[in-house]
């Protein structure tokens, strides 16, 4: 990558349009807190490279510019960068290349400048560096080999420095070569040298399967005393069956909500965990989600994987500035309950599919979410406000739920608050309302989703449907939350 001089830096970052210079000031903030130690010479810089100064500081638009990118995940700024390559007309692929090279490389002498100026990162930061230079350099296409991901996160903690090994679908032989003890060593002590974890469901299995129910049990009484013999011991049964794609399928994507990660074999590297502003705010401040940034690198048919491996160790190594670490893979004898291995036993043995009480938490976006004890419910954002229109009636209208809604004037009234969360939901998105249309073929879906996910022997959070036709469920009010936020909280939903 060539060396700038500052001068050619500035002038390349002014030439850049207003999104783009928005987009690239939440990457180097991502960058520069990373290591959660922000450094005078990183303000400094940070504020050189957008035209901040003492006179400029008060300038409302300058607050207005950072506050977007801040309202930016990771995922959406890198992407927000890369597609200005595609919005251009370009028709030379010789000139894209030419122009993705220096967008690139802009990019990288940014992210140089701002931190140490030397080339050489904190362990945090050079793995942002690196997944940044992986995604901007690669030729745009359907089949990209990197990918970057930005997830809204659940209570449940994650883990830091991880890469987990995922495949739904044809895996092209890479589990097999996996499957040799040689092979599994030796991507472990290559990921462990640079401080990550390598996570490997089959090789998880064999430690809990090799360990025996009895040490499970003794295990479980240490760490989870008030967890039942019965669910110990098929929490334990699961563990033991436990297959990448089961996993991938039933965790990664409908639990934890990572509904993008794809079927093919990938490496999922954890590239740390950030906030972002919500768009619907209190006088209690800011309200803030956290996200986990994921870089996924796609594996091809006929790849050797410690090839691949090897090669993002030493492209990593290159960036970082010390390469001391401790030696995250343990011996057979000792077992793991931190991080993403506590993670994976959190997820099969206490999110509870069969809970006496549900938890729901609305996740607002453009594409609002919807969780049910951490479990993702896969439903369009029309769909998650409309449940949340039942939810919102059942608890606060005189009906206690939605009516016939054959009477005209009632049903305007249920499609002006069904415009209002939906509004909420999607950060200010717009709909055309027309509740009564549709209404029980789309109630019918949100059940055979919740159904999919949820035992539906319980009566929460069900829909459920009187004789009188009156819809509703019976979700109490502390129950709910928005955006982690309890629902009695959220000011802006008050008397909708």
């Amino acid at each position: 990558m060539a060396i700038y001089s500052e001068k050619q830096l500035l002038d390349d970052l002014h030439s850049m349009s207003n999104d783009m210079r928005i987009a690239l000031s939440r990457v180097l903030s991502d960058i520069i807190k990373s290591d959660k130690i922000i450094e005078d010479s990183e303000v400094a810089k940070y504020a050189k490279l957008f035209d901040v100064d003492e006179d400029s500081i008060e300038n409302t638009n300058i607050h207005s510019q950072f506050f977007r990118a801040h309202e930016l995940t990771f995922a959406d700024a890198v992407k927000t960068l890369s597609s200005s390559l595609v919005s251009e007309r370009i028709v030379s692929e010789t000139t894209r290349s030419r122009k993705r090279e220096h967008l690139t490389n802009v990019v990288m002498e940014s992210s140089r400048y701002v931190t140490s100026g030397s080339g050489y990162y904190s362990p945090s930061e050079a793995v942002l560096v690196l997944a940044l230079k992986y995604y901007l350099s690669e030729k745009e296409s359907v089949d990209r080999r990197y990918d970057i991901q930005s997830y809204p996160l659940s209570d449940l903690f994650i883990g830091k420095r991880f890469v987990f090994y995922i495949a739904e679908k044809d895996d092209f032989g890479i589990n097999a070569s996996l499957s040799s003890p040689s092979v599994f060593h030796v991507v472990s002590h290559l990921l462990s040298s640079i401080g990550f974890q390598f996570v490997y469901i089959p090789h998880i299995r064999e430690l809990y399967k090799s360990r025996g129910s009895k040490w499970f049990r003794m295990m479980s009484l240490l760490l989870f005393p008030d967890i039942p013999t019965s669910k110990v011991d098929s929490t334990y049964e699961r563990m033991c069956e436990m297959r990448t794609d089961v996993f991938v399928r039933d965790y990664l994507k409908k639990k934890m909500g990572f509904a993008r990660l794809g079927t093919a074999p990938s490496l999922m590297v954890m590239l740390g965990r950030d906030k972002v502003i919500c768009k619907d705010r209190s006088e209690k401040g800011l309200r803030m989600k956290s996200y986990a940034n994921l870089l996924l690198i796609h594996l091809k048919k006929g790849e050797e994987i410690i090839g691949t491996v090897g090669e993002f160790v030493r492209s990593y190594s290159q960036l970082v500035s010390s390469t001391s670490y401790t030696n995250m893979n343990p011996r057979f004898d000792k077992f793991m309950f931190h991080g993403v291995y506590q993670m994976i036993f959190s997820l099969m043995a206490l999110v509870d599919s069969h809970p006496d009480f549900y938890q729901l938490n609305f996740m607002t976006g453009k594409h609002c979410k919807m969780f049910v004890n951490d479990i993702y419910i896969d439903l369009r954002p029309g769909k998650v406000a409309l449940y949340m229109l039942i939810v919102y009636e059942s608890l606060f209208s005189a009906e206690r739920g939605i009516r016939d809604l054959s009477d005209q004037s009632y049903a305007d009234a249920i499609d002006e608050r069904y415009k209002k969360i939906y509004s909420l939901l999607t950060q200010g998105q717009s709909v055309k309302a027309h509740v009564a249309n549709r209404f029980n073929q789309t109630v019918d879906d949100i059940k055979k989703e919740m159904s999919s996910k949820l035992d539906s022997t319980r009566v929460l959070p069900y829909v459920k449907i009187s004789e009188s036709q009156l819809v509703s469920t019976a979700i109490p009010l502390d129950k709910i939350y928005i955006d982690r936020m309890p629902l009695s909280e959220c000011e802006e939903w008050q008397g909708l």
